[in-house]
């Protein structure tokens, strides 16, 4: 499973996520679902790992980024249309393996931010079909979902009042990071299963996309 945020003020966006790889059947390894352009823009990853693609199997990291690496300009940074080429890029791919996977796509364009996610599922699983969602969306873990509504952090995420991007940032960070303390909380034998790691928070404004560090 994967924990995601994503929320924009003007002009900014925030992608936050955390690490972990694989679930309760299978060992979890750690690393980022988080990939940024040298332009305004950014990507979150969840869902299948391994696909082929071209013939080529490789994990969706190494497919984005290689899809990213193809943007060359500032004119192809409107959300719809990268999300329509990333879906004609990994339905196939989906389909080969029977599965599903989101990508989440941020970006800064003259000045206004814009962020969706395009879900990609396999045309044999009728209830979840391929789809693009505009605007700012979250992605929590079922198990966590009563928690993190309880502690409000939706609010905390969207306060009007909170326009630093830093601040923005590192309050996505703190939910997220309540949320694997409270899972883990919730096993009895204290191991995280659905989320864990360190949490990834990448900013995207007019100058570029960057991480924001984990210090003050």
């Amino acid at each position: 499973m994967t924990m995601i945020l994503s929320t924009r003020r003007e002009p900014c966006a925030i992608l936050a996520a955390e690490r972990q790889w694989g679930n309760a059947s299978s060992p979890p390894s750690y690393e980022r679902k988080l990939v940024l352009h040298s332009l305004p823009l950014g990507f979150g990853l969840a869902g299948f790992v391994w696909v082929p693609i071209g013939g080529i199997w490789a994990t969706t990291m190494k497919h984005v980024e290689d899809f990213a690496a193809g943007i060359k300009s500032t004119d192809e940074l409107i959300v719809s249309d990268i999300a329509d080429r990333l879906r004609t890029l990994f339905q196939p791919a989906m389909d080969a393996v029977a599965n599903t996977m989101q990508i989440f796509i941020a970006v800064v364009k003259d000045g206004k931010a814009a962020v969706g996610i395009q879900e990609i599922s396999a045309r044999i699983i009728a209830a979840r079909p391929t789809r693009f969602i505009d605007g700012c969306e979250q992605l929590i873990p079922e198990l966590l979902l009563p928690y993190y509504d309880q502690q409000e952090f939706q609010d905390l995420l969207d306060d009007p009042d909170i326009t630093d991007e830093k601040q923005i940032g590192r309050n996505a960070r703190f939910a997220i990071e309540r949320c694997i303390e409270h899972e883990r909380s919730l096993h009895p034998d204290g191991k995280n299963e659905v989320t864990g790691g360190d949490v990834d928070v990448a900013i995207i404004t007019t100058a570029g996309a960057s991480f924001l560090s984990s210090g003050p």
